[in-house]
């Protein structure tokens, strides 16, 4: 492979080393979000403001790595409504589980 498969510009996944960058960057603040009890208030900065910038910079990487690809965005945004639909059947019976 030649130096920069992978990267943006690349010709073997253009897109899949800065998505992969994005989605450890937001993984980085949750850590601190979980390792502070979940206060913002952090010696790194505002973790919300921090988390708002890294979402949006994993969105628009997701987008890239879709669309540079040529991936099904179709596709994509079924597997995406269909996974948030049960993540928030999860989220109301877990919330109805803990109010008893």
């Amino acid at each position: 492979m030649a130096s920069g498969d992978f990267s943006i510009g690349g010709t073997v996944w253009p897109g899949l080393s800065k998505l992969i960058e994005e989605c450890g960057e937001v993984l980085q603040v949750g850590g601190k979000l979980m390792g502070s009890e979940g206060r913002t208030d952090h010696w790194s900065g505002d973790l919300n403001q921090m988390l708002v910038e890294e979402l949006g910079d994993l969105r628009a990487a997701i987008t890239f790595f879709t669309e540079a690809n040529a991936i099904d965005s179709a596709s994509v945004a079924c597997r995406h409504r269909d996974k948030l639909i049960q993540f928030w059947e999860w989220h109301r019976d877990t919330m109805a589980e803990r109010s008893k």
